[in-house]
């Protein structure tokens, strides 16, 4: 089976795109897009909740701006972003797509052995943690804004790194602290 070489624009226009789909799996990940490159080092904590909950969207205008905004596609006189993003050929989005894949998975994974803990018994009686489920973004920017005197909107605005490894020092602290004092 030879297939076309295509631009995004005609890939969403396909009826059926399963002949293109399963290429994702075989793609090697290159972070370039419309010859731009993600400065994942410079992703604010915003912005990786932001990536998590409409990677995998299917609202196919959420994921064009996703892209344009992590590549900063600018457009030129010529197109505007959203049309030069439509004109990269498909395996390139592929390509980047599956490049920030293995960012997100690199940095899941990341965060739950550098924040992991062994549950609260008292926490696990009240079902603390099924109360406060969907509040994890919002609840972390509060409680880092009333550690460094700030509010959670500029939290938002610290890179990702800075705010996970601030995570990760406060969840050693807080573990040596309940085996010094014999707490669980």
């Amino acid at each position: 089976m030879e297939l076309n070489k295509i631009n995004i624009f005609e890939y969403l226009n396909l009826e059926d795109t399963s002949e293109y789909d399963f290429l994702l799996d075989f793609v090697k990940p290159e972070n370039k897009l419309c010859g731009n490159i993600f400065q994942v080092n410079k992703m604010t904590f915003n912005e990786f909740k932001t990536i998590l909950s409409i990677f995998n969207a299917k609202n196919l205008q959420d994921i064009t701006e996703l892209f344009i905004h992590l590549y900063r596609i600018s457009g030129n006189i010529n197109q505007s972003a959203e049309q030069e993003f439509l004109n990269e050929d498909i395996f390139q989005f592929f390509r980047a797509k599956k490049f920030v894949k293995n960012m997100i998975d690199r940095n899941l994974e990341l965060e739950v052995k550098m924040l992991y803990s062994e549950p609260d018994t008292r926490m696990i009686e009240i079902g603390g943690m099924q109360l406060l489920k969907g509040f994890d973004t919002i609840l972390t920017k509060i409680n880092l804004a009333e550690q460094f005197s700030t509010t959670p909107e500029t939290i938002g605005g610290w890179k990702y790194t800075s705010v996970r490894d601030i995570l990760a020092a406060n969840n050693a602290l807080n573990t040596v602290k309940k085996l010094y004092n014999g707490t669980n």
